[in-house]
């Protein structure tokens, strides 16, 4: 007759205790990255809206630089027979500027993708990192399941369940995020974005509970 050995519960006091690293890990690198993160966040926005108002813009110009052409090519003519200036010098002045406001635009427009892109790969960079943490803290929420819950007290069982479902949502969350960006997306992956980084800041006040609290 083979005999069974089972493994012995955890202690509940040690389990809370992992529970209490977990959470004082993760605030330590929510708040390292904080400033960065947010100062990313507020640079995404920002280029967000320029690239808005360049598409705005971009409509309405090429109707402004047709009127504007029009009439620089009947004024050359005129002021060809009453200057020195003949009208091919007054044609290519003419010319210049709209392509000199397009080059412009170009160069912005280029320089606010690159931008939105970079602040997009650093913010994801962060968010896999608290990902990274909060891991931990779902493996002692999953342990305190198993072998602490019967001792438990209501109100612990309620917190841990909901620390624990919110863990959940951010990874759900964070598995929809769009690794890419374009014009069509771009007011989506701000919401979707904006969305991640409330949620993250919502556990880490949920953790702070925990990681003020000490079990001896």
């Amino acid at each position: 007759m083979s005999t069974r050995f089972e493994t012995p519960p955890r202690n509940t006091t040690v389990t809370m205790n992992e529970l209490k690293s977990a959470a004082v890990s993760f605030i330590k690198v929510y708040n390292e990255r904080y400033e960065k993160t947010q100062s990313h966040w507020t640079q995404f926005k920002t280029r967000k809206k320029e690239l808005e108002d360049l598409q705005n813009w971009g409509s309405a110009a090429v109707f402004g630089i047709i009127l504007y052409e029009i009439f620089l090519f009947i004024l050359s003519f005129i002021l060809c027979f009453q200057a020195s200036i003949s009208a091919f010098e007054m044609l290519a002045c003419a010319f210049a500027l709209p392509c000199l406001c397009y080059y412009n635009r170009a160069q912005n427009r280029k320089y606010c993708w690159r931008t939105v892109k970079e602040c997009i790969k650093q913010i994801r960079g962060t968010i896999s990192l608290l990902n990274l943490e909060l891991e931990e803290v779902k493996r002692v929420c999953e342990e305190l399941r198993r072998s602490s819950w019967s001792v438990l007290g209501g109100t612990e069982r309620v917190n841990l369940m909901r620390l624990e479902q919110s863990v959940l949502e951010i990874f759900v969350v964070t598995q929809g995020l769009r690794t890419s960006t374009s014009a069509d997306s771009l007011t989506q992956v701000c919401e979707e974005y904006s969305k991640i980084l409330f949620e993250l800041d919502k556990i880490k006040i949920r953790l702070g509970c925990y990681s003020g609290t000490l079990y001896s």
